[in-house]
Parts: C-alpha cells; sequence; structure tokens
C-alpha cells in the first residue's frame, strides 16, 4: 500500500476508530495448505484447437521432452507436431523426433511464460506443460496450468477487462472456486476442466487494457469459497434478470447459499440483457396474436357472444410463478379488459373480463422476447401513463454471480467480499495454498567456496536434499528459524547452506530474507524507489527465482537495501527483489513528493493514530502483514487479546501486539478502550461524553440526516430511516457521533432512542437502487413518516416524477427538490427512462 501525508485528527476520526464496520461476509482465513489442496495445477483440455492433424507452436521460454530432456524446444523457435500413422512427429527445423502416440511438452520456467499456437491459430499464451495423444490421425492437446495462470485467461473473457476491479476480483475467487470443485471429481480422468465448457478459457491476454484483470487474480491468489467444510458450489451467469435463482430450481441440489431474491444490482444494470413489449392501453399496435387471443378469451367467457368490442386494458397482472414465491418465472399474463357488447335486450352494457394468456411460448414468441433457450427469464410488469411496459430478463441460468450485477456493485464502491456475501450468502472465504509444480530446471548446487546471494530464516522444521525435487533424498534437517545461505534459485527451489550442510529447499520455506554480500548498501534514512518501467518482483536475488508480483512503471516502493545488481524492496508486506537497473533509488528528503504522490488522498489511506490507542480484539482475527485479506498471515489473535493501535483507515488498523509484532487488523476486530469520560466542548449541546463499548440507538423519525459535522448547516452525507441501528461513539445532550455503514457522521439525538420502535406497515425499509425514479399514479399525499395519521410532508401530482430512497411492501420514501416524505405504494409506479 502506497502511504499518503497524515492528516489532522479530530474527535471525528477518533469516532471513526472506536466504531467497527459490521461485515456481512467472512473474511479470508488462514492459508489451507492441505495435501489434496496443494496442488495448484489444473489440467485444460484445449478443445478450441478443434481436431486438428497437426499442431504449429512457438514457445517463449524453453521446452524439453519429458522422455527424453536432451531433446529442446528453444524459446522463440518454431516446432510443428503432426499425427501420421501410429503416433506423432516433433519437427524442430531440420531435426524430426519420433514421439509415439502420447509425449510431453515440459517448461523449463514457471510463471506467466508458455506456448503460442499459430496453427491451428489461437490468440494469447497458454503457460504450463503440454500433454499431446494421437487417435485416428488427429491430435489432442491438454495443457497443466498453474491455476492463477489459468484464471488470467478466464477472468477477463466472463466479463469486460474494464469493469469494476472489485467486481473482478469476485469473479476470480469464483472461477478458481468453480476450478478446484471441478479437478477434486476428475482425479481419474484425463483432464480436469474444458476450454469451451464449464468456463471459458482462451488463454493469458499480455493487452495493456487486461492489467486490471492480472491484478484481480493476483490480489485474491489462492482465494475460494468454503462452505460446510468443503468448497462451495459456485456459479456464474451473464445476467440474472434481476432476481437470483436456486441452484434446485435450475435442476440441481438444495444449497443453503443458493436461494431466490430480488437483485437491484443485476436490475439497475444498463448492459443487462432485456426485452420489452409495449402493450397501449388502448390496444392500438398491440399483435395480431395477442387481439386474436385476447378476443377469443373474452369471448369463451361470454358463451360464445360476437356482439362485443375491446375497449382497452385495465390491467395486466404477471400470475403462476413456476416455483414457489417469491420467483418471478411467471407462467402466465392475466389482462383485465374493458369490454362492451348487448345484452338480449338489444341494450349497451360495459364490464370487465380477464384472460388468461401463456407467457412463455405465446406471448414471449408474439413480441420476440426470448433470450435464453428455456423459459427461463423473469417477468416484469410495469404500469404507465398510457402502456404497459413487460419485459423479460435474464441471460443465463440466472445462478450464483450475476457478472453485470457485480458490476454495478464494483461502480457503487462495493467490495469483492460484499459482492461474494450478497450472491453467496453464508459462505466462508479462504486462502488456499497453490503451489505451481512446473518442471524447473535443476538448481546450481552450492560449495563453501561460493558466495550467498541472500540469508534468510527457516519458516519450519525443513529436510535439506540432494536435488531440486520432492522426491530427492534429505542429506540433512534444519530446524525452524535457523539461518541459512541462499546461493542460487529457480523457480520455486533454492540451493541453500545452513551450519555446514548444503542441498535444497522450496523458497516457500525461507522468511525474513535479505540481501547478501560485501557490496551490500542499507540505508541510514527512508529510501524510496521509483520503478522506471515495468518490472516483475522476485521473490529471491536471482533471474530466475519464483515471480512474486510486479510493478508499474512509475510505481515508488520503499526500498531496505541494495547491491551492484539488485534493490530489496517492500512489496505488499513482504521483501521483494528487482534488478537494479529497474528501478530509481532516492533517499527520503529527495523523496518526499514521489512518496506524497504514492498514494491518493483517498477513503483508505491510513492516518496516524497519534501516540497509539490501545485496544482489545472483539473476536479471533487474523494479523495480517499487509491490508489485504489475502496477504500473509502473521498470526491469529484471539478474542480479548490487547493491542495498539498505530494507524487505521476506513477498514482496516494498523496494530502492534504485545509480544511487539506489527500488522494490520480489519477495524471491525477491534474496539478502542475509552472510560466513558467527559471532554469539554464548545459544540452545541455541551460537553461531549465518549462511549465506553458498544452502544447502539435506534432512528425514530421517518428519516434523519448524516451530518459531515456537528452542525445541521454541514453537509449530509448519509441518510438513515425509521427503525434503522446506528452506533454510536460519542454524544451530548443534543449530538451523536454515529457509524453508519463504513461512514462516521452526526446525527440530532432528537431522531435517536435506546428503544427499537414499533415495525413498520409493509416490514423494514429497503434502500432503493440509485437513480430508481418513481411516477405518481393519481395525486396523492407524502407524509413525515410511514403512517397516514402523521404530519403532511408533500402534495404529488398524477404524472410527477419523484426520486425513491427507500421502500417497503406498503410505503415509498420519496424525495422532490431535497425534500422526503412517504407515500402509500399503490400510489406509486417506477419510471420508465
Amino acid at each position: 500500500m502506497r502511504i499518503g501525508t497524515a492528516r489532522s485528527i479530530g474527535i471525528r476520526r477518533v469516532c471513526a476508530l472506536m466504531i467497527a464496520l459490521a461485515l456481512v461476509f467472512v473474511g479470508f482465513a488462514a492459508p489451507v495448505a492441505a495435501k489434496a489442496e496443494s496442488d495448484g495445477m489444473l489440467r485444460v483440455k484445449l478443445t478450441r484447437l478443434g481436431a486438428p492433424k497437426s499442431i504449429v507452436l512457438t514457445a517463449d521460454c524453453d521446452y524439453t521432452l519429458a522422455s527424453d530432456p536432451t531433446v529442446r524446444v528453444p524459446a522463440g523457435e518454431t516446432a510443428t507436431i503432426t499425427a501420421e500413422g501410429g503416433g506423432m512427429t516433433l519437427s524442430l527445423g531440420d531435426r524430426s523426433v519420433a514421439l509415439g502416440d502420447t509425449a510431453k511438452l515440459m517448461r523449463e520456467k514457471p510463471g506467466n511464460c508458455g506456448i503460442r499456437f499459430t496453427q491451428p491459430e489461437l490468440s494469447n499464451r497458454f503457460c504450463g506443460d503440454l500433454g499431446l495423444s494421437a487417435s485416428d490421425g488427429v491430435i489432442t492437446a491438454i495443457l497443466n496450468i498453474y491455476i492463477e495462470n489459468y484464471l488470467y485467461g478466464v477472468v477477463g473473457y466472463a466479463m469486460p477487462p474494464s469493469a469494476g476491479l472489485e467486481a473482478l476480483k469476485a469473479e476470480a475467487v469464483v472461477a478458481r472456486t468453480v476450478a478446484l470443485r471441478r479437478k477434486a471429481t476428475r482425479a481419474d480422468a484425463a483432464y480436469d476442466i474444458a476450454d469451451n465448457a464449464d468456463q471459458v478459457f482462451k488463454g493469458c491476454n499480455d493487452a495493456s487494457d487486461y492489467a486490471n484483470v492480472v491484478r484481480a487474480v493476483d490480489e485474491t491468489k489462492g482465494g475460494v469459497l468454503y462452505y460446510d467444510g468443503s468448497l462451495a458450489q459456485c456459479a456464474a451467469c451473464a445476467s440474472n434478470g434481476g432476481q437470483t435463482e436456486s441452484s434446485k430450481n435450475a435442476g440441481g441440489p438444495a444449497l443453503d447459499y443458493s436461494v431466490v431474491r430480488d437483485d437491484p444490482y443485476d436490475f439497475e444494470s444498463k448492459t443487462a440483457a432485456v426485452r420489452t413489449a409495449v402493450v397501449n392501453k388502448d390496444l392500438t399496435g398491440i399483435s395480431d396474436e395477442l387481439y386474436d387471443a385476447l378476443t377469443q378469451g373474452v369471448r369463451d367467457q361470454l358463451d360464445g357472444a360476437e356482439s362485443f368490442r375491446l375497449l382497452g386494458v385495465e390491467s395486466v397482472t404477471a400470475c403462476e410463478s413456476r416455483y414457489p414465491a417469491p420467483s418471478r418465472l411467471y407462467k402466465s399474463l392475466t389482462f383485465k379488459l374493458r369490454v362492451s357488447g348487448r345484452d338480449a335486450s338489444g341494450a349497451e352494457q360495459t364490464g370487465s373480463v380477464s384472460v388468461s394468456i401463456p407467457t412463455y411460448g405465446a406471448f414471449e414468441d408474439w413480441y420476440g422476447l426470448s433470450i435464453n433457450p428455456e423459459a427461463n427469464e423473469t417477468v416484469w410488469v410495469v404500469e404507465g401513463e398510457r402502456a404497459f411496459n413487460i419485459s423479460f430478463r435474464r441471460s443465463g441460468s440466472g445462478v450464483g454471480l450475476s457478472l453485470r450485477g457485480a458490476q454495478v456493485m464494483a461502480e457503487k464502491k462495493m467490495r469483492a467480499s460484499e459482492i461474494l456475501s450478497f450472491y453467496f450468502p453464508g459462505v466462508e472465504g479462504r486462502r488456499l495454498s497453490l503451489s505451481d509444480s512446473a518442471r524447473s530446471k535443476a538448481v546450481p548446487g552450492p560449495t563453501p567456496a561460493q558466495q550467498p546471494i541472500a540469508t534468510a530464516r527457516l519458516s519450519q522444521k525443513t529436510d535439506l536434499l540432494d536435488a531440486a525435487d520432492d522426491s530427492g533424498t534429505a542429506v540433512a534437517t534444519v530446524a525452524a528459524g535457523a539461518v541459512a545461505d541462499v546461493y542460487a534459485a529457480q523457480g520455486e527451489w533454492v540451493a541453500v547452506g545452513s551450519s555446514g550442510k548444503y542441498g535444497f529447499i522450496r523458497a516457500d520455506s525461507l522468511e525474513g530474507i535479505s540481501l547478501a554480500g560485501s557490496g551490500l548498501t542499507r540505508p541510514e534514512a527512508t529510501t524510496y524507489g521509483r520503478a522506471t518501467a515495468e518490472v516483475e518482483v522476485k521473490r529471491l536475488p536471482a533471474a530466475d527465482a519464483q515471480t512474486v508480483g510486479a510493478l508499474s512503471a512509475g510505481e515508488v516502493v520503499k526500498v531496505a537495501a541494495w547491491t551492484d545488481q539488485w534493490r530489496m524492496v517492500s512489496y505488499q508486506g513482504e521483501a521483494g527483489f528487482v534488478p537494479a537497473d529497474a528501478l530509481e533509488v532516492r533517499e527520503a528528503e529527495a523523496a518526499d513528493d514521489d512518496a506524497a504522490d504514492a498514494t491518493p488522498e483517498d477513503p483508505d489511506a491510513f492516518v496516524a493514530a497519534g501516540s497509539g490507542v490501545s485496544a482489545v480484539l472483539k473476536q479471533d482475527a487474523p494479523l495480517f502483514d499487509y491490508p489485504n485479506e489475502l496477504s500473509s498471515i502473521i498470526e491469529n489473535l484471539k478474542a480479548g487479546d490487547a493491542v495498539t493501535v498505530l494507524a487505521y483507515s476506513r477498514a482496516w488498523a494498523r496494530v502492534r501486539t504485545k509480544a511487539g509484532r506489527e500488522g494490520c487488523l480489519r477495524l471491525e476486530s477491534v474496539t478502542a478502550v475509552e472510560d466513558e469520560t467527559t471532554t469539554a466542548s464548545d459544540v452545541e449541546g455541551g460537553a461531549i461524553r465518549k462511549v465506553k463499548g458498544k452502544k447502539y440507538l435506534f432512528v425514530t423519525a421517518g428519516s434523519a440526516p448524516v451530518y459531515a459535522t456537528w452542525d445541521t448547516g454541514s453537509e449530509v452525507i448519509q441518510t438513515v430511516y425509521y427503525g434503522e441501528k446506528v452506533r454510536v461513539g460519542a454524544y451530548n445532550s443534543l449530538w451523536a457521533c454515529v457509524r453508519v455503514g463504513d461512514l462516521t457522521g452526526y446525527m440530532r439525538m432528537d431522531a435517536l432512542a435506546e428503544q427499537k420502535p414499533a415495525a413498520l406497515e409493509g416490514g423494514s425499509l429497503v434502500r432503493a437502487a440509485a437513480g430508481l425514479m418513481g411516477v405518481a399514479k393519481a395525486d396523492a399525499t407524502a407524509y413525515a413518516s410511514a403512517s397516514p395519521d402523521a404530519r403532511q410532508a408533500l402534495t404529488l401530482e398524477k404524472g410527477q416524477r419523484v426520486a425513491v430512497v427507500a421502500y417497503n411492501a406498503a410505503w415509498a420514501l420519496v424525495r422532490v427538490d431535497g425534500v422526503t416524505g412517504y407515500v402509500r405504494l399503490e400510489y406509486l409506479e417506477k419510471a420508465i427512462e
């Protein structure tokens, strides 16, 4: 995280620290490294190649033949694999090698490198080992790819790369969960997942506009969803039609976290699949099929009478839901018609007749409203002044994550965790430790005469192996915490020496990594570096070491030490290494502007907590190395543990434990320890009293503003409604400092009460989607609260447009020219833009 300049901390900031943000989604827990889950490789069948008799490819890193490592496909050279006779042949330049009916090309370097197919042509890069087999003259290709590289080629095709970062992150977590669950069921199959089924996979795209896709995957690395101890059965759809579908209704198992509920975010999307028919109330312009069906329906109810006329449509109601309420998959539309005719005496009579029309297969076909192959669209009827607008919505099954809805939520600044908790209520986020087991070439072995490139501690008791391979023989065992010299690195393997013993270990066994060497420079003052170009960050100071991330050109990082060849930097809370020529180092005095520029003044920026604030944990919580739920976990703290808060943002607190460890906690995990003392103040209402522990009050007014300061003339930053609960951090006789969602502000005490008020007719209010507009269907009165006995707040005229702020089954809170009031829902209809 980039740290910006400190800002002043008034009572509002203290209140923000005291009041924790309530989350509805369980954050990602500690890494899980169960053996079955540690293998991060995925076997993907490349069906998009078709049924080729030959394949032409170019590798951008060296590949070797698994059965004969002397057969090499060098980086940058083109190879051809041809199926002929009973097997395949590899052609490289003037050389040809018989492969038999199966073969595997092994990648010599892990990371985001691999193969490009030029015949059949597929765009993008396909990273991993390539398995090939031939049958009846046709080649089948299966790519063994690290799941994070796989997701680079999935997320950016499930939703646009330009979608908000948090939406992309939510999709990355869902796609990772789907892939791993699929893999767990196919251990004995030839492949885990296909590239054109389950999830579309098109390889890694290097285009600049895919940078956010890569970032979304990297920032959720290992993140998956669990339920009841197992990987959740996740799904995603393009658009759910304004209502999530349950897995049971879609023909799958009944899942507690897959339910039918209205989705205002998908409904609000301007890119969601929607088709609308307009049925004029005077019946002009309606389809011949509908007119004939309505006429026949009336005739059937009038005992075959022929002498009648259809005068107009009084109402249209969607009926007969296919599944239990609140499902909107309605099987019929009931048209209430105004009809005139003559009775037996010849007198003109008028009346109403209701006719039911099948929704799917009739009305849908007549107006071309079908979106899905099956009758799976949600049906919405909105009455306008002159017509009824009947919309069909939904693209896909409607189950799980709505890609359109997630994009709208991201536009509203909602986090990936909030998006996931909405679409998968009750799931648990976990972070798995998934390894990239791509084959690496041999790591140079250490000798006592060599100079180490780095030093590190062993994070756990570790065997030194005689080869860079899990099947190697242990030559010695090194205790946890022992210091090791690092001599060379290749991918996930390193050559080390410790206490006179030498061998190979995995890089993830090391922690506290530091540069080594006589040419090492350590700055005396805080020093920053600016990346001169986009550059990979390595886990160790070696060109072939594992890549842990990347810096963008111009990005500023803190520099801890350097040699002639390497810079040791702080990358996402851990030590990382970049080549010296890729980073311009400046000491703090010369880098003040750069450091300030590194962080925009945004709501997530940290501010210092002065001399530190004592706090205790309200619940068990992981202490993260970096303010990101997928960063390394330093330790798991327990409820009641005491910490010192050093700084905080709107969502995180940077703390120091009693053991002296520093890290980051979610802000809602801690409560400031403050006595309920009175503080002198010139605020209206007298001295301010700070709250000890938790204190909640309920809104008793129909609606109440939350101000930016202790002043009714200040900006209104939020509005809360009757019955809502707010947390209070400080108060006096007239004012309360409150926490509402992730906002801190100030409310008048006369709008609050200790006791929860009586329930509203129609149930709790639901906040309306931003920009929702309504139209008065008739002249109506809007009241100060949701009761006809309350004082009049507004008078609405028929046809008047109003902003809808909140609603329940009986009332809508509307706003006109800054004035709010409650109007009965039956007097309001949704405006058609």
